[in-house]
């Protein structure tokens, strides 16, 4: 049941939005109490709508120094319950799918769609992540996702991890700075794909 009310509010999206090749666009003002904007489906600008390209780099985030070690979770998770319980399970299962050192391997993707830029990460950024790309790139519209080809734990603002017993700071692998070194790392994918040409197919770099 849950599927097909998705299913159905997905179509119910399309359903509303303009057709292909067409954008809104004011045309007039009716007057009234108030007056009213009248909008109308208008030929899309073309300019660099046939791009789409596909990036994805690699970097190296600091494991934090503090950050259990298996067995040390092992030895924790043998003695708690509930909630506590919970949060070393999810720990342990953020250790077991990382290649464990003074690195994290990190793969970030982005992609361009026309005037659409896509950004996955393997993690989880705080909004604030997506806020940044869009003032960034006020001319395209940015989408975020999360989890995007792995799962390994939170991102956030380095003051974050000066509040003692916060949450997202303590589950974590990454150290303070990975957050603002995400930031950078997409900037700059994206600033590569505002470059690619027009009529070109997806490419890897």
């Amino acid at each position: 049941a849950n599927g097909r009310q998705l299913a159905f509010a997905v179509q119910s999206c399309f359903e509303s939005m303009p057709k292909p090749g067409t954008q809104l666009a004011p045309t007039r003002v009716v007057l009234s109490g108030a007056d009213l904007g009248c909008w109308e489906e208008l030929p899309q600008n073309e300019n660099g709508t046939d791009v789409c390209a596909i990036q994805h780099t690699g970097g190296d985030f600091q494991w934090r120094k503090d950050f259990p070690s298996v067995a040390e979770l092992e030895s924790d998770l043998e003695n708690a319950e509930g909630a506590i319980a919970e949060r070393l399970r999810r720990r342990l299962r953020i250790h077991r799918s990382l290649n464990v050192g003074d690195q994290v391997d990190f793969t970030l993707w982005s992609a361009r769609i026309g005037n659409v830029f896509i950004t996955g990460t393997p993690a989880e950024p705080y909004s604030s992540f997506q806020s940044f790309l869009r003032d960034a790139f006020p001319n395209n519209i940015v989408l975020v996702i999360n989890h995007c080809n792995g799962g390994s734990g939170y991102l956030m603002p380095e003051e974050c991890y000066e509040r003692e017993d916060f949450y997202a700071a303590t589950q974590t692998p990454f150290a303070a700075g990975s957050f603002e070194q995400l930031k950078a790392l997409a900037a700059s994918q994206l600033h590569s794909l505002t470059s690619a040409q027009r009529n070109t197919l997806c490419q890897q770099h």
